[in-house]
């Protein structure tokens, strides 16, 4: 959040997700709130942080998968209605250094969208 806030001038606002306000379906009908979602000048973000040791573990995994797809979803009805596009990125705990930004971060950890 710090980083976005200090380091971002075409952040044009961001916000974590509290309980119920935004959520992907995963596994079985699980459901989970993205750490952060950011709305830049030109694109919409899912910004999703975790412990580098977490990332191979399955239900992070499982979380991921889902995203992309909301995010193949969510781009496909982006054109449709010449609206922004999506982008998802998980982020280990480690990449988040003094000297990162959010467009380093982004161009290392942005995950491709599923397709439809």
């Amino acid at each position: 959040a710090v980083l976005v806030d200090q380091h971002t001038p075409d952040v044009k606002v961001w916000l974590k997700p509290g309980p119920g306000v935004f959520q992907i379906t995963y596994a079985r009908g699980s459901k989970y709130e993205p750490d952060f979602l950011v709305e830049m000048a030109s694109e919409m973000l899912i910004c999703e942080v975790k412990a580098a040791n977490e990332l191979q573990d399955p239900i992070v995994k499982a979380k991921a998968e889902a995203a992309r797809t909301w995010i193949g979803a969510a781009n496909a009805i982006a054109k449709e209605q010449g609206r922004k596009t999506w982008r998802y990125a998980l982020i280990p705990h480690d990449a988040i250094t003094t000297n990162a930004t959010l467009e380093g971060l982004l161009n290392v950890h942005c995950l491709p969208a599923l397709p439809q």
